[in-house]
């Protein structure tokens, strides 16, 4: 639990450091704050759309916190956690895409933590050199 946050809006954008576009997302409510969850700055997320799917969760991620390979896929909004307070997550993205401009109709999306590519890569080795 606590690797991805249902209904979140974007309520503010700018450009950052390095010109990257922040995407500042946070409840429906302004004073609600985020429920419990294991996000922290540097985390590698996908932005997906708030549906409901089977058992009233999002399509792709199930209640286990596996997400499915097209949440990995390169066709998803992936960012990076920037901040991350009581009240809102900000996410970087290399461009603010397009469908963030679609949540002034309501729109909400869920965030879900992906796995690091990195961290995959040096535990690995580091796993086989155990003896």
């Amino acid at each position: 639990s606590g690797l991805c946050i249902r209904k979140l809006r974007c309520v503010g954008s700018k450009t950052g450091l390095g010109g990257r576009s922040l995407a500042k997302l946070a409840r429906r409510t302004p004073d609600e704050p985020l429920p419990g969850h294991k996000f922290s700055a540097g985390d590698i997320v996908a932005l997906l759309p708030s549906v409901k799917g089977a058992g009233g969760t999002h399509a792709g991620a199930k209640s286990t916190g596996v997400v499915s390979p097209f949440v990995q896929s390169s066709k998803a909004l992936q960012g990076v956690v920037f901040r991350v307070s009581e009240f809102k997550l900000t996410v970087a993205f290399a461009e603010l895409p397009d469908e963030l401009s679609d949540t002034a109709t309501g729109g909400s999306f869920t965030p879900p933590n992906l796995a690091n590519d990195a961290t995959y890569k040096r535990l690995t080795p580091a796993l086989k050199a155990l003896p």
